[in-house]
């Protein structure tokens, strides 16, 4: 305080003898503002109440370190996910390519099926059991409800499958429903083997398939009481394949039904 007091002394006898040399030499107004402004710095400059108006950036510039840090975590963890997304991808293409290669080996060294067929009146040869029957599914009935050649074909969790170069896929669809009254557990056996015969030609082996929540070879679930849902088995036919017949070969073990689906 002492020394503020002194700063107001000094510039009183400043102001004086400024005022005294007037007649020797007169300021302008614009002088006299900044003389007077120095004095009000001074003044503000040394007294303790007062704060400076320069602006901290300390705290601005650590929030900023850490949001950059934080963008830049979640950024490198975004292309890690994509390129395990990509590669679980191309991934499970390989696969389905192995096991379409696979079928199509199995295919090209097939025989022609003819024993199904009746040659005197030319109609397939056809069970009065059921499919159910065979594959020991009680309280079940396995409908088929329609088909269709298409080159891709994609399931409800959006997985898609592609026929082979030259080919095309067959989609064979049923209606699968409880018949009880109660819960009904429904699997097929892994020992379970589909065929489809395509304009009374021979059999085609089904294709296997990843579509676990549609394919009915692989299907396992079970189904609340009268409740239906829609499988599929799916085979390769030869590109531009129009159907007009539509035969099914089940067989568990030495056990087998042929049924006429259309």
């Amino acid at each position: 305080m002492k020394r503020v007091l002194s700063l107001i002394l000094s510039m009183s006898l400043c102001a004086f003898l400024l005022t005294s040399c007037a007649k020797a030499q007169e300021l302008t107004a614009d002088q006299e503002e900044m003389i007077s402004q120095y004095a009000v710095s001074l003044l503000l400059k040394y007294d303790e109440q007062n704060h400076s108006r320069l602006v901290d950036t300390t705290k601005y510039l650590a929030s900023y370190q850490a949001a950059k840090d934080s963008y830049d975590r979640a950024e490198k963890l975004y292309y890690e996910n994509a390129a395990k997304e990509e590669e679980e991808r191309r991934a499970e293409a390989k696969a389905q390519e192995e096991l379409n290669n696979q079928y199509t080996e199995e295919t090209s060294k097939e025989e022609p099926f003819k024993e199904d067929v009746d040659r005197s009146g030319g109609a397939m040869v056809v069970d009065a059991r059921s499919i159910e029957d065979v594959l020991g599914l009680d309280g079940f009935n396995i409908d088929y409800t329609g088909c269709e050649v298409v080159d891709t074909y994609a399931d409800s969790d959006g997985f898609v499958l592609s026929s082979n170069k030259g080919m095309d896929l067959l989609i064979v669809e049923f209606n699968v429903s409880n018949s009880f009254s109660s819960d009904n557990n429904f699997s097929t056996s892994t020992d379970a083997v589909f065929k489809l015969s395509v304009n009374e030609d021979h059999y085609y082996s089904r294709m296997m398939t990843m579509l676990v929540d549609e394919d009915l070879s692989l299907y396992q679930g079970t189904f609340t009481p009268g409740e239906s849902k829609r499988l599929v088995l799916v085979t390769q036919v030869k590109e531009g394949t129009q159907v007009s017949s539509l035969g099914l070969r089940v067989s568990m073990g030495d056990d087998t039904v042929t049924k006429k689906l259309q």
